[in-house]
């Protein structure tokens, strides 16, 4: 799927896909620590999961977490959902433990 969306997004000349899709890099060392979520309802769940394995596999800190009862975009179009709620809750707390972690305590 990737490769398909470079092309429509950027046209088919597109030198470096990469840079409009990184989950088509080769290298993916040496990236920040990364947090990511996905829901298990998601249809990107699988794509996601590919980059996280990636990621993690070229050996960076990676925060991964899927939640059940979430579909895509679910937090941008029903923000009232417990599903939605729990994601905020998570992602707040996470970045603050990242954020303390990689950079300091604050």
């Amino acid at each position: 799927m990737a490769p398909v969306v470079a092309r429509s997004s950027c046209g088919e000349t597109l030198r470096h896909p990469s840079l409009a899709v990184p989950a088509l890099a080769t290298d993916l060392s040496g990236l920040p620590p990364m947090l990511s979520y996905v829901g298990a309802d998601d249809i990107l769940m699988n794509e996601v999961k590919y980059i996280v394995e990636r990621v993690e596999a070229a050996g960076n800190d990676v925060t991964f977490r899927i939640f059940d009862g979430l579909f895509h975009a679910m937090e941008d179009n029903v923000p009232d959902a417990q599903p939605t709620i729990d994601v905020h809750n998570w992602v707040e707390r996470e970045f603050g433990r990242m954020i303390d972690q990689h950079y300091g305590a604050t």
